[in-house]
């Protein structure tokens, strides 16, 4: 979900207070402090040059025990290469987080948040090992989050009313690239929007996910 310059709107995969995702963010938030804490001087890993007087940065924090990252700051790359140029114009930073040790000793459940996207730039939050493999018994996650990870070649089985969700390296990459990042993305295309509901918002990056993040070229399984 988009965020505002005077607040932050939050989801599952999107930002910071969405009641249409799981995590209602506050400004003590895990995830919200992770991007906080960011210093304003930190170097980018890589520049993406969209034309000559256009460039996307890319930032790449360490990654922290407990979590994982299947990709990279040159996989970011070699998927921005694939997207149409007009829906990155205007994008400033792609930050790679690490992730935090209120993050791993959180008990997040069906709780929590793949990526942000605030004026202009894009967080994608590390996973946690923990979350490689999930069960629900009760409060499952919604049809369309399911199908999200069906597309991205997730394991769900559903065994005597439990739901079981798993993911590899290669199903989470794919998930993170394609679904995760192009999500925010819809959000920046959709930045101008300013009269949009935030749920009205969601379901916009929701569609343009689903439309261009698996209609794009496949990625590479390394």
């Amino acid at each position: 979900m988009r965020i505002q310059p005077t607040k932050r709107i939050g989801g599952e995969r999107s930002n910071l207070y969405s009641k249409s995702k799981f995590t209602n963010w506050t400004r003590f938030d895990p995830f919200f402090l992770e991007i906080k804490a960011i210093p304003d001087n930190f170097p980018p890993e890589y520049i993406f040059e969209i034309q000559a007087d256009e460039k996307i940065k890319i930032f790449s924090l360490d990654i922290q025990a407990g979590f994982i990252r299947p990709f990279d700051s040159k996989d970011v790359v070699e998927y921005l290469k694939k997207v149409p140029e007009e829906f990155l114009k205007g994008i400033g930073g792609i930050y790679l987080l690490g992730g935090t040790s209120k993050q791993r000793k959180a008990s997040f459940g069906s709780l929590f948040c793949y990526g942000c996207y605030w004026i202009g730039d894009i967080y994608l939050h590390a996973f946690p090992e923990k979350r490689m493999a999930l069960s629900f018994k009760k409060r499952q996650p919604n049809p369309s989050i399911l199908e999200e990870y069906r597309r991205a070649n997730a394991d769900i089985k559903n065994i005597k009313g439990e739901l079981n969700i798993s993911f590899d390296i290669g199903s989470l990459k794919s998930f993170f690239l394609r679904d995760v990042l192009m999500h925010e993305i819809g959000h920046h295309v959709d930045r101008n929007n300013q009269d949009k509901t935030n749920r009205k918002a969601e379901k916009f990056a929701e569609w343009f996910a689903s439309e261009y993040g698996y209609r794009l070229p496949a990625i590479s399984s390394r």
